[in-house]
């Protein structure tokens, strides 16, 4: 069999200044100059493409396609992977890239957690389609992509019941105690604890509270809003009456102002309660509480649902009470029984 003659030629480059290199072959040297000059002509017929940096395509992709159309929180999950991504293929024309450098991003980004994984996922694919759309790219390079892979979570913890009972009379009599408290008898988000006003949310005639408005995080700036996370985020919650009868007279929340607020009076945000409140409030907890896991907010408010859960109420009640998006959110996170609840529901038959 006659021997191959190869030509390489660079047709431009990847990301991190890479040669992107084809290789071309021809029984003869004439042959494969013929198919190269077919492979020019080809690609000048081809769909005139203008050259646009990833950069600045996936900076505009998420001003116009996601600013003011999704959450604030949703908004900066979006621009965190958009960072990742621009560091990324930031000297890369849209057009250029390709599925094996879609991969090895992938490749190089296997120490991110699954789910940081996935949005990036999510994230590309859309900023190829909307390109693509937009006449920027002839083709989607994450078509035939597989799932790439990640570092599993950890599974959220909770409080047992003797913990959380422990944690609420630390609470009662500690400084920072008040949000820690609030969350674990109504399960909030930290940005929804911020924006409680006690005259305006809370009503202890009928054991009420109300989540009206929401404080976010934008650009390290306290914003309130008065829609939430999701449609179902704005919510009423019932309290019970350790609830009542802790705060019903406590100064703190006869003020018709918020609830949380910084030594210069103004707008509390979410981080920075965590960071210099309730981190406090951890601390202190851990001093004289050795043996309680030391749980972030958001795991605060896991606890409220799962004890909850696990004290018989429906997901359907759950779902309303966490102002979850769809019962498929609750049923996800709460219906998961541990092998001692397994072991406690199995009908043997006599």
């Amino acid at each position: 069999m006659a021997k191959q003659v190869r030509i390489r030629l660079t047709i431009g480059h990847g990301p991190k200044n890479k040669p992107i290199i084809k290789n071309f072959y021809g029984k003869t040297k004439k042959e494969c100059s013929e198919k190269i000059k077919a492979y020019h002509l080809s690609m000048a017929n081809q769909q005139d493409i203008e050259e646009t940096l990833f950069q600045a395509w996936a900076d505009k992709w998420l001003s116009v396609y996601k600013e003011g159309s999704v959450s604030d929180t949703t908004y900066y999950s979006y621009k965190l992977c958009i960072d990742h991504l621009n560091k990324y293929f930031e000297d890369c024309f849209v057009h250029t890239i390709r599925a094996v450098d879609i991969q090895e991003f992938f490749n190089e980004k296997s120490h991110l957690s699954q789910s940081m994984i996935n949005k990036l996922k999510i994230t590309l694919n859309s900023i190829f389609q909307t390109a693509i759309e937009n006449e920027l790219a002839i083709k989607n390079p994450m078509t035939n992509l597989g799932q790439p892979k990640g570092q599993t979570t950890a599974k959220k913890r909770t409080f047992t019941v003797d913990e959380y009972k422990k944690v609420i009379a630390f609470a009662k009599q500690h400084k920072e105690g008040l949000g820690p408290y609030i969350i674990l008898k109504t399960g909030l988000r930290k940005g929804e604890l911020m924006g409680i006003n006690p005259e305006r949310d809370i009503d202890f005639e009928n054991k009420r509270l109300s989540v009206s408005h929401v404080v976010t995080d934008v650009n390290g700036t306290p914003i309130l809003k008065d829609t939430g996370k999701s449609k179902n985020a704005l919510r009423t919650i019932p309290f019970d009456d350790d609830f009542y009868s802790y705060l019903k007279d406590d100064p703190r929340l006869n003020k018709n102002d918020h609830l949380f607020k910084t030594k210069y009076k103004k707008l509390m945000g979410p981080r920075s309660w965590a960071r210099h409140h309730y981190s406090v409030f951890l601390s202190d907890l851990k001093a004289e509480h050795p043996e309680i896991p030391q749980l972030a907010p958001h795991e605060l408010r896991h606890t409220y649902g799962t004890l909850l859960y696990k004290a018989g109420t429906d997901v359907f009640t759950l779902q309303k009470l966490l102002g979850h998006a769809s019962i498929e959110t609750t049923t996800k996170i709460y219906v998961h029984d541990d092998i001692t609840d397994v072991e406690k529901n199995i009908k043997r038959p006599e």
